[in-house]
């Protein structure tokens, strides 16, 4: 695939122009003025390409000359900085030689340009770049360079500058910042300084190692890694680390530097250092060899001249007159090796580190010294990028990447100020962990104000590579084969992330080999898995990388791959699914076609919606209206922001929809599914019901009317929710057939799921879930597996309802597992709910319990009140089982108030059953009585049906309490005979328990047994722990009224069992008095004990009084008098009598009536009895006289 061979690169453009040119042309011959000038530019275009630049051109006078291109290096900006400082000098020289009145002006830009041929002549750069340049070196005064800002962020320190103020530019409305160079700082050198200056941040670890080895002296270590990644960071502190630890120790630093290849460099660096000396003429040759003569060891002067002679010849210095230039050649390696071995020995002597830095620029010899070092004790710690040539000998320590934590403390450290953790993510995800990456990207931020807040967080991701790493990262492409670097380029147009059969299909050429080449030079990396099935999938290790290669190709070359692009991912969309339609749409997009791109992000944002994948949804649909879609793609949106929870996000994008014509009832129709959302719903209504008025006939009219009916459903309006939902039928009727019609397909399905939930509500569990299942075999044939998902959540209540919990679990738990996978965070949340619910009415609570916590949070955090509501009403029904009474009235409590504000009747009534069920429990029977009602009158209201049972039941139960057992029977009757109109298994349990208690009371046992065997064939095959427990219960009590003491405590011991088994600590208790009662005396006292301790675990006051009585009763029989009085005071002074249960008041009697008879006290015991019995005859519970006459007849008997 032919490509543009031009190049965007950012460069650094130098140009110059002679002062005093003019006058001295008018004075000398042309052929003259020709010769000085060839002259002087020969000298000058000798002092740029020293410095790594290219001289693009000489315009008469003037000189321009471009540093970054055709290759870039870290240091551009520094480089030509050096190159017009060098050239001022030269042009002072060659004056001074000539006696010629010369000057010479410079003027510095870095920016952008474009690098190429121009009209078939060499390549050149074009771009206001170099007009800012040009206007430099006009304003600059003779014998100056004169630089932009641009240049000085690329300086870092490195020379003295001097502000000249704002310059205008012609054509250009800003003006530029000037400042002149005055001189270099002394001690810079051509690398990059990267090290003391900056924050010591996520080494520590490989500090500790280091030094750990260099206080052994073990030879040699090198730290390995890219450029950036902290090499001479971590050297510096080991050095400042070392130095405090060993004051007299001897530190020493020396580099290799680029292009240079100087023998030894970073050896003769430390030399020179050492002697003082920074050339290589005959003085400083003699200098070293005098210092070193005088370090290295021996006794004999010649021998150590020798050596010193021997190592200054290997660093490059001419020793003319020197004994070893005689030696044979073989030996002269192995005698330079020994010298230096003597030299840093003996140097070493008092401890020493030395620090051979970027020898991945050094000579073949560097490596070999070190080798032949590593056994001397002292260390040597040496610094190199990966691609270096040393010998395999040496340990590395690999550098990795900062984390994001990291990542986040070295910015705060640049900055000055602390980051927030989305700030800390981007540093990290941009510069992939590299700590000079890290360092310049949060500069450039703060420079181009992209920060603020405190803790700082980003406003906007910056459009470029800061030009401070450009150079860096450039020249690393740069250093690929051409052919690879072209192919690379065209990588960095599919993305951070590239595939190989893509690229080769794009690039024209196997891709494999340019790939290859750029893994090895660390440049990308493979990823496991692929969004591209069949093709390995690569990924550029920073993203700052790919940055760079893509601001190489030039913006028509861009718009011509990314539209191969788009066309060749189209075809691969059946393979990789709607990841592959974004990333088709976002090439679109990028190649100008933004109509196909328009198109393609709303396809992919209906598809996301249909699958409840929000997060994924919300930033295409945005796409989508940025390119034109209007309406659609903002009410798109909008239902992408109400799945996400950003309710007030979602209404503000909803006061924006700009809908028209049919579109206004769908406009509606989202306005009220936010309110809804809210908790408004009379808002949600009122926006309803406007839909319905505006909407024609047909599909728009149907939705509205499906979404008056959910509405006006949960505000307890069902006759008009019923009336709609007919109508939406019966409109749905009349709209002629089509098959094809993915929209009718939909609505079908969504009025199955309404019309369920119709029969749902009126307890016809079987239809209702034959209608859930309808709807999702249509969503699914759709598709919309969201949708589906619902539909099979909501069809797992009515399997519980059926009696098949463990077929609505499994259901419930597929589904949450599909939201999960999703994201859906609303589908997660309601999918938890389900799960808890049905565990919880399977027993087990700890499951339960977690799931609803879990849900409330997500409830919460989407803002969905309703959800929130329903979790606390069950989370409180479920501390109300477990016997944690005042906790479970304060979470029902919050959920009454969120109830009671938005108005959903079915759920407050709910919640009244449940607070009314506590207050009971508690003795507060007025209150209960009241909540009962309401909330029987709320369900009568709404025509919910199951709840209506529950309420009868709830009610009747309540009844049983106060010892109202006619009228406990007769409420308990009505619940059953309503629950099994409509096949409500459930209900009808919990109906027969209630029924079979007011029975016993009433004293019709063979009846309350008849009850029970009934309700144990009702629960056969049935996952119903709570029933089974609750006619366990009964069954055990019965058994111990009628004398029969065995069976009572084996029924008891079973329901304890139960108990803890689905951890129902209040039934529990109760469990563990009812077996001691029936036990004897010995076995009765633990089982007292335990009831009593648990009992004090939840603060239950009135469990803590039935146990004091019974362990006070057993006191008394086993002859503690004193102790079983003071036992029934206690046990008597925690509870109002006027608040006890029927049959609590009877069991303390009981438990009175034995005590004071096991203690001699007969007339007291007789009293107890008598009051029992009078209580009994005024409720007419003769069922329970039972232990009462038994007592009677033993103290007759006695």
């Amino acid at each position: 695939m032919p490509s543009d061979p031009r190049e965007r690169r950012t460069v650094t453009v130098l140009f110059s122009d002679l002062s005093g040119f003019t006058a001295l042309s008018e004075r000398l011959d042309p052929e003259e003025v020709s010769d000085l000038v060839d002259a002087l530019f020969t000298r000058l275009r000798a002092v740029v390409e020293s410095r790594g630049g290219t001289v693009d051109k000489f315009i008469g006078d003037a000189v321009m000359a471009v540093f970054g291109a055709p290759v870039a290096h870290e240091d551009d900006a520094a480089r030509a900085v050096r190159a017009g400082l060098g050239m001022q000098a030269e042009v002072e020289a060659f004056a001074t030689e000539r006696e010629l009145d010369l000057r010479m002006r410079v003027g510095i830009n870095t920016g952008e340009v474009l690098w190429g041929s121009v009209g078939g002549e060499k390549a050149t750069a074009t771009g206001d770049t170099v007009n800012v340049a040009q206007r430099l070196e006009s304003a600059a005064a003779p014998g100056t360079v004169l630089i932009s800002r641009a240049v000085e962020r690329g300086l870092r320190g490195k020379f003295v500058l001097a502000a000249r103020g704002n310059i205008a530019v012609k054509g250009r409305e800003e003006t530029v910042e000037a400042m002149e160079v005055r001189e270099e700082l002394a001690g810079q050198t051509e690398h990059r300084a990267d090290g003391p200056s900056a924050a010591f941040v996520g080494r520590e670890t490989e500090l500790a190692r280091l030094l750990e080895r260099v206080e052994a002296a073990k030879g040699v270590a090198l730290l390995e890694g890219e450029a950036g990644i902290g090499k001479s960071r971590l050297a510096a502190e080991l050095r400042r680390e070392f130095r405090e630890r060993h004051p007299g120790a001897w530190v020493a630093t020396g580099r290799a530097l680029e292009g240079l290849r100087l023998p030894l460099a970073a050896f003769g660096d430390i030399v020179r250092q050492e002697a003082g000396v920074s050339g290589f003429d005959r003085g400083d040759a003699d200098r070293i060899v005098a210092l070193l003569v005088s370090q290295i060891p021996g006794d004999g002067a010649t021998q150590k001249e020798n050596h010193a002679h021997l190592i200054a010849i290997s660093l490059g210095y001419a020793v003319p007159a020197s004994r070893v230039r005689d030696l044979e050649p073989s030996r002269v390696a192995a005698e330079t090796r020994f010298a230096w071995r003597q030299w840093l020995t003996a140097r070493a002597a008092r401890g020493a580190l030395l620090c051979l830095e970027d020898l991945h620029w050094a000579d073949a010899a560097t490596g070999d010294l070190l080798a032949a070092l590593a056994p001397l004790p002292f260390a040597i710690v040496a610094t190199a990028r990966p691609g270096h040539s040393l010998p395999s000998s040496i340990e590395r320590f690999p550098l990795g990447d900062l984390d994001a934590a990291a990542a986040g403390r070295l910015g705060a450290a640049v900055l000055r100020a602390p980051v927030d953790d989305g700030l800390a993510r981007f540093l990290a995800e941009q510069s992939g962990g590299n700590p000079l990456y890290v360092e310049e990207l949060a500069r450039y931020l703060r420079d181009e104000k992209l920060l603020c807040g405190s803790p700082l967080r980003l406003t906007a991701a910056p459009g470029r590579v800061p030009d401070t790493l450009n150079g860096l990262l450039v020249a690393r492409l740069d250093a690929l084969p051409t052919e690879h670097k072209t192919v690379i380029k065209a990588a960095s147009v599919l993305g951070r992330a590239f595939w190989t059969k893509l690229l080769s299909n794009l690039a024209g050429c196997d891709a494999g080999p340019a790939i290859a080449e750029a893994r090895r030079r660390q440049l990308v990396f493979a990823q496991a898995g692929s969004l591209l099935p069949g093709d390995d999938q690569h990924l550029f290790r920073h993203a700052l990388i790919r940055d760079a290669a893509y601001g190489l190709v030039t913006k028509k070359e861009r718009a011509r791959l990314h539209s191969a692009t788009a066309a060749l991912l189209e075809t691969r969309i059946a393979d990789g699914g709607r990841r592959v339609k974004v990333l088709a749409a976002r090439h679109r997009d990028e190649a100008g076609d933004l109509a196909a791109a328009a198109r393609m992000w709303m396809e992919a944002a209906s598809e996301a919606q249909s699958e409840g994948a929000w997060e994924e949804s919300l930033p295409q649909s945005r796409e989508a209206a940025r390119l034109g879609c209007g309406f659609t793609a903002r009410a798109a949106t909008a239902q992408a922001l109400l799945g996400l929870g950003q309710i007030d996000e979602a209404l503000a994008e909803a006061d924006r929809f700009d809908a028209t014509g049919d579109q206004q009832p769908l406009a509606l129709i989202v306005r009220s599914r936010i309110f809804h959302r809210k908790g408004d719903l009379r808002s949600s209504l009122a926006a309803a019901q406007q839909a319905v008025a505006t909407a024609r006939h047909g599909p728009g009219r149907v939705s509205a009317l499906l979404e008056a009916f959910d509405v006006l459903h949960r505000l307890g309006e069902i006759a008009e929710a019923e009336a709609r939902l007919r109508e939406a039928q019966a409109e749905f009727q009349g709209i002629p057939p089509d098959p094809a019609s993915v929209t009718l397909r939909k609505l079908e399905g969504d009025i199955a799921m309404d019309s369920a939930w119709v029969l749902r509500r009126a307890g016809r569990f079987e239809p209702a879930l034959q209608s859930y299942l309808k709807a999702r075999a249509i969503f699914e044939s759709l598709g919309l597996r969201s949708r589906a998902s619902s539909a099979m959540e909501c069809a797992s209540f009515c399997l519980l309802r059926l009696g098949r919990s463990e077929e609505g679990l499994d259901a419930a738990r597929q589904a949450l597992a599909f939201h999960r996978a999703t994201g859906n965070r609303a589908g997660i949340a309601a999918a938890l709910l389900n799960v808890g619910v049905i565990s919880f009415e399977r027993g087990d609570l700890a499951d339960a319990l977690t799931d609803f916590r879990e849900s409330l949070q997500l409830q919460r955090e989407i803002g969905h009140h309703e959800g929130a509501a329903i979790c606390l009403n069950n989370i409180g029904a479920l501390l109300q089982r477990k016997g944690r009474l005042e906790e479970s009235l304060e979470v029902l409590q919050e959920a009454l108030a969120m109830r009671r504000k938005s108005g959903e009747s079915a759920g407050l009534a709910s919640t009244l059953g449940n607070i009314a069920g506590i207050h009971a429990e508690l003795g507060a029977f007025e209150d209960a009585a009241r909540e009962y009602a309401e909330a029987m009158a709320l369900m009568k209201a709404v025509d919910d049906r199951n709840g209506v049972v529950l309420s009868y039941v709830n009610l009747g139960r309540h009844r049983s309490r106060q010892g109202e057992f006619a009228e406990a029977l007769r409420l308990c009757r009505l619940g059953l005979a309503q629950a099994v109109s409509h096949g409500d298994r459930s209900g009808a349990a919990h109906g027969r328990s209630g029924i079979a208690e007011a029975q016993q009371a009433l004293g019709q046992i063979a009846a309350a047994r008849e009850t029970l065997a009934e309700l144990s064939r009702e629960l056969a095959g049935v996952e119903a722990p709570s029933a089974s427990l609750t006619a366990l219960l009964i069954l055990a009590d019965l058994e111990y009224r009628e004398g029969n003491a065995a069976a009572s405590a084996t029924r008891a011991a079973d329901a304890a069992a139960m108990a803890r088994r689905i951890d129902q600590r209040g039934d529990l208790a109760e469990a563990l008095m009812l077996q001691a009662s029936a036990s004897g005396a010995a076995a009765a006292r633990p089982l007292a004990e335990e009831a009593l301790s648990l009992a004090g675990e939840f603060a239950h006051p009135r469990l803590r009084a039935l146990a004091l009585a019974l362990l006070a009763r057993l006191d008394a029989q086993a002859g503690r008098t004193g102790a079983a009085l003071e036992g029934l005071r206690v046990a008597n002074s925690l509870l109002d009598p006027a608040r006890l249960p029927f049959r609590d008041r009877l069991f303390l009697l009981e438990q009175e009536a034995l005590a004071r008879l096991a203690g001699g006290d007969r007339p007291g015991g007789v009293r107890a009895v008598q009051e029992a019995c009078a209580l009994m005859d005024l409720k007419g519970a003769d069922g329970l006289r039972g232990p009462f006459d038994r007592i009677l007849r033993k103290s007759v008997a006695t």
